[in-house]
């Protein structure tokens, strides 16, 4: 595999180009994943703040109160 010098990249608009969009999805790909992971982690998140919140458990600490 040939090195793209400065040069090259500033010399061949098209070599430019194609580095831009390959780079643009890289970061694209990479968002993505972020944020799908971060979905899951608010979701697992959501799930075990729902199981405490079930009616089951407020009426102990209401019981507890009076």
């Amino acid at each position: 595999m040939t090195r793209i010098t400065l040069e090259a990249f500033h010399d061949d608009p098209l070599l430019r180009s194609r580095l831009f969009a390959a780079a643009n999805r890289e970061r694209s790909l990479a968002i993505r994943a972020g944020l799908v992971w971060l979905s899951g982690r608010i979701a697992g998140l959501a799930a075990r703040v729902a199981a405490h919140l079930r009616p089951s458990h407020q009426g102990r600490w209401i019981a507890r109160l009076g």
